[in-house]
């Protein structure tokens, strides 16, 4: 999936965790150790035809 698709699909309708969770739990639970942990990376990467903005900066 490319960034345009993600971006269309995110915005066809509103989210919720429990929607996250049923598209992601096969994907954990096929590398799920006892020992792991999950990281988000909330960073968002600055690209050249972005300005700044309060959320951006």
């Amino acid at each position: 999936m490319v960034e345009g698709e993600i971006t269309r699909l995110l915005s066809e309708q509103d989210y919720t965790s429990k929607d996250l969770w049923q598209q992601v739990k096969p994907t954990v639970r096929s590398v799920e150790r006892d020992d792991g942990v999950l990281i988000f990376d909330y960073t968002i990467q600055e690209k050249a035809w972005t300005d700044e903005n309060e959320l951006m900066c």
